[in-house]
């Protein structure tokens, strides 16, 4: 939610750059007008990996401390 505000607004608003860069928005480049770099593209996946990896994990603890009576 804060990325679409921040990528939305953060112009409007006079943000600085670098808070605009920690948005998912400004680190894709705007293709075909802009050469395609696949380096922000690949740092945001292998983020979106960890992530889902961390969440799938916690998942999976949680699931098994769960207190159900059979």
């Amino acid at each position: 939610m804060g990325a679409i505000v921040v990528g939305l607004y953060g112009p409007l608003l006079d943000l600085p750059a670098a808070a605009l860069d920690l948005a998912p928005f400004g680190l894709v480049p705007a293709v075909p007008s802009e050469h395609l770099e696949a380096g922000p593209l690949a740092a945001m996946g292998a983020v979106a990996v960890l992530l889902a990896g961390a969440g799938a994990g916690a998942g999976a603890v949680a699931f098994r401390r769960r207190d159900l009576v059979a």
